[in-house]
């Protein structure tokens, strides 16, 4: 998982400033899956083919967030 930001600062007058951020979180997408379910083809309840089928993600997608701060 990749995380990165971006900041950037814009002088507007001599004593104020204003910060822009951007934030990603996981910036790659990339899934980390969950362990398979542990059902087997002879306990199944549902169909035949969803023994050991992975259902879940253990991390979120990907996820991004701005932010912007008047500094006087």
């Amino acid at each position: 998982m990749l995380d990165m930001s971006v900041n950037k600062r814009f002088q507007i007058t001599e004593r104020v400033t204003l910060q822009f951020r951007t934030e990603m979180f996981n910036s790659l997408n990339h899934p980390n899956f969950a362990i398979p379910s542990a059902r087997t083809v002879f306990t199944s309840t549902g169909p035949v083919g969803s023994a050991g089928r992975i259902t879940s993600t253990l991390t979120s997608a990907r996820q991004l967030q701005l932010g912007m701060k008047l500094v006087f």
